[in-house]
C-alpha cells in the first residue's frame, strides 16, 4: 500500500470509529469531511459544548450591543425629529462635504499649491463657513491684505448680531487664475 492511501484509511477508521481520541485531536481539522448526523447521535464533546456556548454567548452579546445601540438612537430621536428626517438631514451633509471637496478640487487646480495651502487656512481661520463656489465675478469691496500668497480679496460683511453687536457674517471673494474667484459665505 501507497504511504497516501495508508493516511486515507487511518483518517477514514478515525471517522468511522466515531469521535475517539485521534478524531477529537483531528476534528476540526475535518470538522466538513465528518458527517453531521453520525455527530448528533452520538452527541458532542465537551471540547465541542463549551465552544458552541462561547459561539452562542458571543452571537448574544453582539445582539444585545444592537438593540441598546437602537434604543439609545430612538432615545435620540424622541426628541421630536422623525428618524427619517435624521437619515435625510445625514444625507444632505454628506452630499454638502462633497460639493465642498469637489469645488476645492476645482480650486486646487486653478492655483499654485502655496496659494492653495493659504486658501484652506484663510477659511479655516473664517469662523463657520458655507457655500462654496467658483465663480466669474466677484462683489464686496477690495481688501488689500497681503499676508496670504493670493494677496488682496474681496469682501462684503455685515453685522450679523450677537449679544455684544460684534458677530459679522458675509461673503468672501478670492481672486483665482483665469478670471475666477473662489466664493464663500462665513459667519464668526
Amino acid at each position: 500500500m501507497t504511504s497516501s492511501l495508508r493516511r486515507i484509511l487511518v483518517i477514514g477508521a478515525a471517522f468511522g470509529a466515531g469521535l475517539g481520541s485521534f478524531g477529537r485531536r483531528y476534528n476540526h481539522l475535518f470538522y466538513q469531511v465528518c458527517t453531521v448526523p453520525a455527530i448528533r447521535a452520538q452527541g458532542l464533546t465537551p471540547l465541542a459544548e463549551r465552544a458552541l456556548a462561547k459561539a452562542r454567548a458571543k452571537r448574544e452579546r453582539r445582539q444585545a450591543k444592537l438593540r441598546a445601540l437602537e434604543v439609545r438612537n430612538q432615545e435620540k430621536n424622541t426628541s421630536g425629529w422623525p428618524a427619517d428626517n435624521a437619515e435625510r438631514w445625514a444625507r444632505e451633509y454628506r452630499n454638502q462635504r462633497w460639493l465642498e471637496q469637489t469645488i476645492l478640487a476645482r480650486v486646487r487646480g486653478l492655483v499654485r499649491p502655496k496659494v492653495y495651502r493659504d486658501i484652506l487656512e484663510f477659511v479655516g481661520e473664517s469662523g463657520r463657513y458655507h457655500s462654496f463656489a467658483v465663480t466669474r465675478t466677484h462683489g464686496g469691496e477690495r481688501v488689500d491684505d497681503y499676508d496670504y500668497h493670493f494677496g488682496p480679496h474681496y469682501l462684503l460683511e455685515y453685522v450679523s448680531g450677537g449679544y455684544s453687536g460684534d458677530d459679522y457674517a458675509g461673503e468672501i471673494w478670492i481672486p483665482l487664475n483665469a478670471g475666477y474667484f473662489f466664493n464663500f459665505h462665513y459667519s464668526s
